[in-house]
């Protein structure tokens, strides 16, 4: 059929065979479709000639994929795209051929490598005949369907009109004002210079061509950078000398993306630092040449001259295809060459030009005075066009008349050509915002430039700093993009906080007294975004006479970036280095500031001028010696820092000497600190340092090392002392086959889907001590003994189901002092979903009772285990019974940032790892670690696009039950339905039909079925079932279920009573549950379940709404594995009118810049939740 098909489509056209050079198959790939495939084309084909292999064939499907419905208009791009370039493109993966396609005997061969597409010549009649371009396209349906067509490439008429050189051209332009005006002249002069280059001769070298067209691109992005006109722009100009920051850099590689496809490194910006020299790098790139080639030439970098070109129609064009606005101008040129000279001299501002006129269109009022109608006007034109008067036309356009340009080509009028592009003014229109202006603090009354006030009061010493992003520290340290406050400089802002804290024991002090830092760990950087990053940083004693600081945000104090901490003391004598001998062993390789800074650049870490401080590195297997100069730009304000954040932060960028080199002579990715175990000040550093970098400890994803910073004669300055970094991957890392793909763009409404990444566990980060007086609350008998191996002071602790808080404490108090608590929820075999008071139940009692004792701010620590109770894969098994503790673990975390939490789930029934479990680190976000197959996962938030979508998730007309739809989303969703699919909608809710209720279903009864109410608890399953009875009786069948109910109250679990915590507990758990049990054996559509974000991010002062939607999602995880019909979460984010939020909440968002979910985009996402892709 297929064969036939393709000889009728031959057949019909007219067209031989022997002239089409190109068939785009359909391509199914496998080893008996394609053999099918190539016969139906031969037979078509051996009906008209015999020849063979003269026709090149190929597959789309080999580069993107099967596309499915999409499958047929894909080949027919890549057909269309290859007849524009002329040019043939190989079939990838083609190397070994199917021996069954038989191509040697058939007019076919595969295309394997790219090539110019020359025009076919076939002989007949003993004679060569040339032809156009032809190429055929096959699609198959998936209903059997065949499609064959045949494409022949454009030619255009040669209008057989030579150029007139009796009478000039008139070449119009305008726009709308006067810069806009000499832009566009402007760029018309680039385009005419370009085509005069083109037509050069033929032994111009059209490398040349491409690189001069590359750079007027370069140039014209650059300018848009700068916010100037290209004309000024110096091709030879070095970055630095325009002034050009980081973010600049970056947002011009940007651009070039967008507008060329050119996708350049920093890395080439770093060692190519102007126009022509970034220039002439990318021409003579070869993984650049196909796109270079696609934008400014043919294959090979040829490009030809333009034989279409001519300036009869580029003045046909500017006369007929533009609108005529207000700033006019007008040249009359009698060649190219003419114009050039003209467009140059206006661009320049020369004044007197002939043969130019300029003017505006509201400029001709004397004229029209003059004439007396449209007509007489009419009349004149009409004169002048016949007497070749073309200078009073000229003028005449330019004071705004009217002008039919086309009475000039009373013969065959000249084709449209494409020209440049009209230049937009490229203003930007930001939706005005509130005034957040911040008054800045005062340069000359700072106490120091990262410490700007000392803010104390009763309860901590502190000092305030505003950062407005333009801090050398921030505007030269860019981490993906973004600005980020460098981990050095939390060092000097402690050891200044510590210095000015203890100004007045000054006197106590000696010249050998010093700070060191301690114990740093550095927890969440410090972004900066639009606003100002306002930051703290807070002191307290402790007991040992230390002084511990935190850094973290004005906005959300439990945002802790960075902590440790600072001890005053006598200092030991400062180590001496020999740097010879270092040199000596560090002869591995030499790196250059280029190849450090460029490999940085490679794993999107751009270091600024400001943070370019290595010189160059002596790279060892296990040490290296970098030279270290502080950068010109800050040499100024060196003696305000002790720590110079540019300095120090060069020192840790210097363990870049100390890790393997892959292929390219480059080093791997660099390393990210995140702990560090001492700091020592021992002397001032100086302007020009050495840092020697020793590893004392590796794994494949940490290194621990010691860094010791020296002057030119080795004494050590600066000693730091177990800074433990993580490798820095270029780009997140996502684990297993996760079926969604990642949207580039992540403005206007989001979805995000919790995803689990295997995460390495370092056993240096485990606590507590093995010393520390633990109590172990549950467990088996096997897992208390392997605790008690650990930790021998540690007990037993036995609480009942019953237990108060009260008794608990009692309890407690009499065990004395409590440095640790491990806390098991019972096993999954042994516990019911309602059953939730042996497990959270029983950790929210004992966490009231330690906060009721006094451990609220003190450092305690915490580890709690559950078993199975995360699902980390679609089809992993879950036993919710106690994925609640989860949601209440989390929030408690933040409400008590002082206590040391680790919540850890593991396999049921496998092995009790008691190793691996203390030694995972702290989670101050509350998160777990999931251990399956013997290794850690960790939750994060990623986003998903959806794919198709072939029906509509909800019935017109159906039945649906939602649980608490009187109020909130319930609500909204309730309009939705009903509006869209006249939906009959029954709400169940706990309290009596009231007038408020009946206020809210009256609302209805204009536009849809008004929803009915049932007054049932739905936590009771008696109740749920007898309202299941009611709906049954009534309609006979039921669509859907959903679950919109809630309690919530915004208290902190020290604040919360008991009933409140189980009230809110019980609307998620308890209801979930029933929902399951009653409405099991009716044939739903679907049940739909309203959790929130909450299950993930866990806020303060929500533990029992947290715990709740973290058993709710697990819960309908589960479900979904048991029940016929599908199972879904919706896990909302904020709403713009739901009154079940917080507003105080909504401010929160907004400030941190996450927006506020509108009805439609809600509804819009529960559509897409509910309805299959495809």
């Amino acid at each position: 059929a297929q064969g036939d098909m393709i000889a009728e489509c031959l057949e019909k056209t007219g067209i031989d065979p022997r002239t089409i050079s190109y068939v785009e198959a359909h391509g199914t790939g496998t080893s008996l479709g394609d053999p099918i495939e190539i016969q139906g084309l031969v037979k078509a084909y051996r009906t008209f000639t015999e020849d063979r292999q003269f026709c090149a064939i190929g597959s789309v499907k080999s580069n993107i994929g099967h596309a499915e419905s999409a499958a047929g208009i894909s080949g027919l791009h890549k057909t269309v795209l290859q007849l524009f370039h002329k040019t043939l493109v190989p079939s990838l993966h083609s190397e070994t051929i199917n021996p069954y396609l038989r191509l040697e005997d058939s007019p076919f061969y595969v295309q394997q490598k790219t090539e110019s597409w020359e025009k076919p010549v076939y002989t007949e009649n003993g004679r060569e005949h040339s032809c156009p371009r032809r190429a055929g396209i096959s699609s198959f349906g998936a209903t059997g369907s065949n499609v064959h067509l045949i494409l022949e490439e454009y030619r255009p008429k040669n209008p057989g009109i030579t150029e007139n050189q009796e009478r000039p051209y008139i070449v119009p332009l305008s726009a709308k004002n006067p810069e806009r005006l000499k832009e566009y002249a402007a760029r018309l002069l680039m385009f005419l210079k370009d085509k005069a280059l083109e037509g050069s001769g033929p032994l111009h070298d059209k490398r040349v061509t491409v690189q001069n067209q590359l750079e007027n691109a370069l140039r014209s992005v650059l300018a848009d950078v700068l916010h100037v006109e290209a004309g000024p722009v110096d091709d030879e100009q070095d970055w630095k000398e325009f002034g050009l920051d980081v973010m600049q850099l970056t947002q011009f590689t940007e651009l070039m993306t967008d507008q060329y496809g050119l996708a350049i490194d920093m890395t080439d910006l770093i060692q190519h630092t102007s126009v022509r020299t970034l220039a002439e790098c990318l021409t003579n790139d070869e993984k650049h040449k196909d796109i270079l080639s696609g934008l400014f030439g043919q294959s090979g970098l040829d490009k030809q001259p333009d034989e279409s070109f001519s300036l009869r129609s580029l003045a046909y064009t500017l006369q007929t295809g533009r609108l005529a606005m207000e700033e006019r101008l007008v040249f009359l040129v009698n060649d190219q060459a003419d114009l050039i000279r003209k467009l140059t001299e206006f661009t320049e501002r020369k004044r007197q030009i002939d043969g130019c006129f300029q003017g505006r269109s509201d400029s001709g009022t004397e004229i029209r005075g003059f004439l007396n109608d449209d007509q007489d006007t009419e009349e004149l034109i009409r004169k002048w066009m016949d007497s070749g008067t073309y200078k009073k036309l000229a003028e005449l356009w330019s004071k705004g008349f009217e002008i039919d340009w086309t009475r000039l080509y009373q013969e065959e009028k000249p084709r449209r050509m494409s020209l440049p592009t009209y230049p937009f003014a490229k203003e930007r229109y930001w939706i005005p915002e509130p005034d957040h202006t911040v008054t800045s603090v005062n340069t000359e009354s700072r106490l120091h430039p990262l410490l700007h006030r000392n803010t104390s009061d009763l309860l901590e010493q502190k000092f305030s700093t505003i950062l407005n992003g333009d801090e050398f520290f921030l505007a030269d340290h860019i981490v993906r993009n973004k600005r980020v406050l460098p981990g050095a400089a939390y060092l000097e802002m402690a050891r200044a906080a510590a210095e000015l804290a203890a100004a007045p024991l000054a006197a106590e002090y000696t010249a050998k007294t010093g700070i060191s830092l301690r114990y740093i760990s550095w927890i969440r950087q410090a972004v900066h975004k639009k606003e100002p990053l306002r930051m703290t940083t807070g002191l307290s004693l402790e007991d040992n006479g230390n002084v511990s600081f935190q850094v973290y945000s004005n906005e959300n104090d439990s945002d802790i970036y960075c902590e440790g901490s600072a001890v005053i003391e006598p200092l030991s004598e400062a180590p001496v280095l020999h740097i010879e001998q270092l040199k000596a062993r560090c002869r591995k390789k030499v790196l250059s500031k280029e190849d450090c800074y460029a490999a940085f650049a490679k794993a999107e870490i751009v270091y600024g001028p400001s943070h370019q401080g290595i010189d160059h590195i002596y790279c060892g297997e296990k040490e290296a010696l970098a030279k270290l100069v502080l950068p010109a730009s800050v040499s100024d304000e060196a003696e305000q820092f002790v720590l110079h954040p540019s300095l120090i932060d060069s020192a840790f960028q210097a363990a870049i000497g100390v890790m393997n080199k892959d292929k390219a002579g480059y080093p791997e990715q660099p390393l990210m600190p995140f702990e560090l175990h001492e700091l020592t000040v021992f002397h001032p550093c100086s302007p020009n340092m050495w840092a020697a970098v020793f590893v004392t400890h590796e794994t494949p994803a940490v290194r621990r090392m010691d860094i010791d910073i020296c002057d030119e004669r080795g004494n050590v300055c600066v000693g730091i002392k177990g800074i433990s970094a993580r490798m820095a991957e270029s780009a997140p890392a996502v684990t297993d086959n996760k079926q969604y793909d990642l949207p580039g763009n992540l403005t206007g409404a989001v979805k995000l889907m919790q995803v689990w990444d295997a995460e390495p566990i370092d056993n240096q980060t485990g606590f507590p001590i093995s010393e520390a007086k633990a109590v172990i609350i549950g467990g088996t008998d096997g897992q208390a003994d392997a605790v008690l191996r650990l930790f021998p002071k540690a007990v037993r602790f036995d609480i009942g189901q019953s237990a108060s808080v009260e008794v608990i404490s009692d309890r407690l108090r009499r065990l004395g002092e409590i440095q640790h608590m491990i806390l098991f929820a019972p096993q999954p075999a042994d516990s019911d979903s309602h059953d939730q008071k042996s497990g959270v139940l029983q950790i929210f009692r004992a966490a009231k009772a330690l906060i009721g004792l006094g451990y609220g701010k003190e450092q305690l620590g915490m580890t709690v285990i559950t078993h199975q109770a995360q699902p980390i894969t679609q089809y992993d098994e879950v036993r919710p019974a106690h994925s609640s503790v989860h949601g209440f673990v989390g929030s408690l975390a933040k409400e008590h940032p002082s206590w040391h939490i680790r919540l850890a789930d593991l396999e049921d029934g496998g092995d009790f790892p008691a190793e691996d479990i203390f030694s995972l680190p702290r989670d101050r976000t509350g998160k777990a670690r999931v251990r399956r197959h013997q290794e850690w996962y960790r939750p994060q938030l990623l986003p998903v696009q959806s794919g198709p979508s072939e029906s509509v998730p909800y019935r017109y007309g159906g039945v649906y039950v939602i649980i608490g739809g009187a109020g909130g989303i319930g609500e909204v969703w309730t309009d939705y339905i009903v509006t869209t699919y006249k939906a009959r909608v029954v709400w169940i809710g706990r309290r009596p039909l009231d007038s408020r209720i009946r206020q809210k279903i009256d609302r209805y009864r204009p536009s849809g079925p008004a929803p009915e109410y049932i007054a049932a608890d739905a936590s009771d399953p008696p109740s749920l079932q007898r309202a299941y009875e009611q709906i049954k009786n009534t309609y006979g069948t039921i669509s859907g279920v959903v679950h919109s109910a809630m309690v919530f109250a915004n208290e902190s679990v020290k604040d919360m009573e008991e009933s409140q915590f189980h009230a809110g507990l019980a609307a998620k758990v308890d209801i979930s549950v029933n929902i399951a049990e009653v409405f099991a054996k009716e044939s739903l559509d679907f049940i739909l379940f309203f959790s929130s974000v909450i299950s993930y991010i866990k806020n303060p002062n929500q533990s029992h709404y947290a715990a709740g939607c973290a058993f709710k999602d697990a819960f309908a995880h589960e479900l979904s594995g048991r029940l016929s019909c599908p199972v879904k979460v919706m896990n909302w984010g904020y709403w713009e009118r739901a009154d079940n939020h917080i507003s105080e909440e909504f401010d929160r968002l907004s400030a941190i810049g996450l927006g506020l979910i509108s009805r439609a985009e809600g509804m819009q996402a529960l559509e897409t939740l509910l309805t299959p892709q495809v």
